[in-house]
């Protein structure tokens, strides 16, 4: 399965919770590259491993970042190649499902199972404050958290996670004085600032990697 979306709306957080209910072995993969391991060698031994501790979850990381021109084919070999793959759930994650190539998200066998991640809607964004303000040691007016709710249009749940930390940490370095709902509403103008600031677009995609360390070129 692949869990795609916006950094920050929770992919990793749901493979945790995929991994800690499954209860079986977990080969976490962030990277098949290393200074004496070539892709060609270290993908076949990811799966060889994971094959072993069958019932296992295989989970790869940003896989936009971990697959290139060259080490491709050797995955989907693994993927659907001759390899019997009984007992192995692979898990993958990408912040730029357009990046990756066709031949791995559009064909059965491979990463047929598709689930988007996306940002949080206006009722989403107000229960989650909800939440929050359940927990906040002061009461926070209604109103105000369906107007904080409306302003902070656009943010991920780790934004939203940070308007509840900050606005807590402003109010205390404050000395408590003044309203909360104050803090709240300063603390979501100042993310929305820096999030303007934030280069729109995704980055640029990472070159590709060099197979061996003495490759120069």
């Amino acid at each position: 399965m692949l869990l795609m979306g916006p950094p920050g709306n929770g992919k990793t957080h749901a493979i945790k919770g995929l991994i800690k209910r499954a209860g079986l072995p977990c080969l976490y993969v962030k990277s098949f590259s290393g200074r004496h391991v070539d892709p060609a060698g270290s993908i076949p031994q990811v799966f060889a491993r994971a094959r072993e501790l069958a019932p296992c979850v295989v989970v790869l990381e940003d896989l936009d970042s971990l697959v290139d021109d060259e080490n491709r084919s050797f995955l989907l070999n693994e993927l659907d190649g001759f390899a019997v793959n009984d007992g192995l759930l692979t898990i993958a994650s990408t912040n730029h499902p357009e990046r990756l190539d066709p031949s791995l998200i559009h064909r059965p066998s491979r990463f047929d199972r598709k689930y988007r991640f996306e940002l949080p809607d206006l009722d989403l964004r107000r229960r989650y404050l909800e939440a929050w303000a359940a927990k906040a040691t002061t009461a926070i007016d209604a109103d105000l958290l369906a107007r904080a709710a409306e302003l902070t249009a656009g943010f991920t749940f780790a934004y939203l996670k940070e308007v509840g930390l900050s606005t807590l940490m402003h109010w205390a370095s404050e000395g408590q004085k003044g309203k909360i709902g104050d803090a709240l509403v300063h603390v979501i103008e100042q993310l929305k600032q820096e999030i303007l600031a934030t280069p729109a677009g995704p980055p640029p995609a990472p070159k590709a990697k060099p197979r061996f360390p003495w490759d120069f070129g």
